[in-house]
């Protein structure tokens, strides 16, 4: 991820910014996010971010960082809670927590097509789901077309908590992540 704009430093671009220079304006194609990962959606609501950024000091900043997190955690629960009560899936806290945690980070993980949502659907009412199709359905490690070892990382943590319910470890590198013996994603 790189930083989009030196005078707004909570709002980045996902995409790389070296060939394009940055135009301090909303561009669709930057795939501009604030704060921690809430995505920019138009260019009215980036001027409304903006606005705010250039207006407040850095701890109000941060405390609408943390606003706009738990609405966009707020619409991943409501979606997964929507997807487990409209298929009958039974799951324990960590497995929701760690599905919450993959369709924030990737919204179209949890469908009726996808391998996670196949999976859920078949075995959710007996709550005995097959390792292999689970860990399938947490494959979302592309960005850009790339592998990224960051999002295995993550995927890894997210597939620890949902089999393990290891709410006292994030595994933050590849090497910590083989050394816990949780890459259930090879890298």
């Amino acid at each position: 991820m790189e930083l989009a704009e030196g005078n707004f430093p909570y709002i980045y671009s996902t995409k790389d910014t070296s060939h394009s220079p940055w135009t301090k304006k909303f561009d669709a194609t930057a795939d501009l996010t604030f704060g921690i990962g809430h995505s920019i959606k138009n260019a009215s609501e980036f001027q409304t971010i903006k606005t705010f950024i250039q207006n407040h000091t850095t701890s109000v900043i941060e405390a609408e960082v943390q606003r706009y997190l738990q609405s966009d955690l707020a619409d991943s629960v409501t979606k997964v809670n929507a997807f487990i009560k409209d298929n009958n899936v039974k799951l324990e806290q960590n497995q929701f927590d760690a599905i919450v945690s993959l369709v924030f980070n990737y919204p179209g993980a949890l469908s009726k097509t996808t391998d996670l949502g196949k999976e859920l659907i078949n075995n959710g009412s007996s709550g005995n789901f097959d390792e292999s199709n689970i860990v399938d359905g947490f494959t979302y490690t592309r960005f850009q077309g790339s592998r990224i070892d960051g999002l295995v990382t993550r995927r890894n943590n997210e597939l620890n908590l949902f089999f393990s319910a290891d709410y006292n470890n994030y595994y933050d590198t590849k090497q910590k992540v083989i050394n816990a013996g949780i890459d259930r994603i090879k890298y």
